[in-house]
């Protein structure tokens, strides 16, 4: 996935990801 390189260079898109990863919920 192009944002999960893109979320390794920036602190937000990062936190993101990882948001949207473990919770698909929100």
């Amino acid at each position: 996935s192009p944002a999960r390189t893109v979320g390794w260079r920036d602190p937000g898109f990062i936190h993101t990801s990882f948001l949207k990863d473990l919770w698909p919920n929100s």
